[in-house]
This record gives C-alpha cells, structure tokens and sequence, in this order.
C-alpha cells in the first residue's frame, strides 16, 4: 500500500516534470516575477548499514555521540529499516537511542534545502 507521503510526492514530481520544458524556455507573464524555479527533487536512499547504540542514561548529548568524531560506546551495526522492538530483550524499552550514518554530500548541494526524512 502506498503511503499518503509517497503519493503526494510522487504526484507532485510529476506534475513538476511536466512544466519543466516549458518553464525552461519560458519566461515569466508576470512582470517583475523571475520564472517557475524547476530544480529537480533528488531522493538519495539511505537504507543499510547504520551504528545504533541505546541511551537509558541520556549520555549521548552530553558525551557528543552525535559527532563523527565520537568512537566511545558500544554500537553496534544495523541495518535499516530497523526497529528494535523484535528483539526481545528490547521489545519494552522506551528510552532514547541513536543512529549514526555517514554519507557523502555533493559540493552542488552547499547552499540548497536538503532534508532527512524518517
């Protein structure tokens, strides 16, 4: 079943596809108005494998395991999609955790909106 979230998006990329040669050679009928931006929605996927760690005692914050730099803990490899509610010992555990990824940024991404999503 496709998610609402996906059908939106996949809707609105092929209505976008659809003005990009014509917006491309147009110009604006509205004075003053620079013509319909049509830069082209990028999805990197970013399933595989992650580091996960648990953080019963909210360390993480405080010990930066947000940064690449951080080599402390006892993470462990996973890979995405992952919950870790099917695993036994952790089926009940409402706390924090982390996940941690590294991946490379294109230079023709600096200054453009890039978002993550979960």
């Amino acid at each position: 079943m496709i998610s609402r979230r996906k059908f939106l998006q996949n809707g609105s990329t092929i209505g976008l596809l659809g003005l990009a040669p014509a917006a491309a050679v147009a110009k604006s009928i509205i004075p003053g108005v620079e013509s319909v931006n049509t830069d082209i929605q990028v999805t990197v996927p970013l399933n595989g494998r992650w580091d996960f760690i648990f953080d019963p005692d909210n360390k993480g914050i405080t010990g930066k395991w947000f940064s690449s730099q951080d080599k402390a803990g006892n993470w462990e490899k996973i890979e995405v999609p992952h919950t870790w509610q099917i695993v036994p010992e952790h089926a009940d555990y409402f706390g924090t955790a982390w996940y941690r990824k590294e991946f490379f940024v294109p230079a023709t991404w600096k200054d453009k909106t890039i978002r993550v999503e979960f």
